[in-house]
């Protein structure tokens, strides 16, 4: 069954919801790892080989993080991506992620209702 523009926007919608989840749990544990380590967000950034810029932005969610920033916060910090965070304080772990919200199945239901015995492209 092919998915209408309407899904489509509302699984876009979830997936970007999903990912802004995931970076800010990442930027927890980047924050909580440097701090236990007396790294200042500058040094951390040039032992990532990153601007100073690029990553208070990236702390502060103004810019898209990408996967080899993780991979270089994990090289520098460890317990980035790990399970469990290696540290005595809470454990961060990032948000589940589901595909079945009720605004997915509300969408679904509302273009199998106004589709219903259309032809099919």
């Amino acid at each position: 069954m092919p998915a209408g523009p309407e899904v489509r926007s509302v699984l876009r919608e979830h997936h970007r919801l999903n990912a802004a989840k995931l970076q800010h749990a990442y930027v927890v544990r980047i924050r909580a790892q440097g701090a236990d380590r007396g790294l200042s967000v500058k040094a951390l950034a040039s032992a990532m080989g990153t601007t100073y810029q690029r990553l208070s932005k990236m702390l502060r969610g103004e810019v898209i993080m990408r996967l080899e920033d993780l991979a270089a916060a994990e090289q520098i910090l460890g317990g980035i991506t790990s399970p469990q965070m290696k540290q005595k304080q809470k454990t961060v772990e990032p948000p589940p992620i589901s595909y079945k919200s009720r605004a997915i199945e509300e969408a679904s239901a509302r273009y199998m209702a106004n589709h219903q015995g259309a032809p099919r492209p």
